[in-house]
């Protein structure tokens, strides 16, 4: 999948005791030299979805982590099954 993914900002290098959500979508524009607008958050966690659209990335919920549908789908974002979803339909070609 590395075609698709120019960068993953995970919590390595961060204070989690100032922790912000926001932080890791700040990160990852930075990483790619980009603008938060222009990132794609895929998470499990409710709060990071909140924190994405809060900070005007799009977000994708994907049920594989502590939250559920219900809760993902509250931050009025898409919610995929799982991982195995998500990855089959990034490698689909036209």
């Amino acid at each position: 999948m590395a075609q698709q993914i120019d960068a993953v900002a995970a919590r390595q290098g961060l204070d989690l005791s100032t922790f912000d959500p926001a932080d890791t979508i700040e990160r990852a524009a930075a990483l790619v030299g980009g603008a938060v607008t222009g990132c794609l958050v895929v998470t499990g966690s409710y709060r990071l979805m909140h924190a994405a659209k809060r900070v005007g990335a799009v977000g994708l919920g994907c049920e594989c982590a502590r939250d559920s549908r219900k809760h993902l789908a509250d931050a009025q974002a898409p919610v995929v099954p799982g991982l195995a979803t998500l990855t089959r339909a990034l490698l689909v070609t036209e």
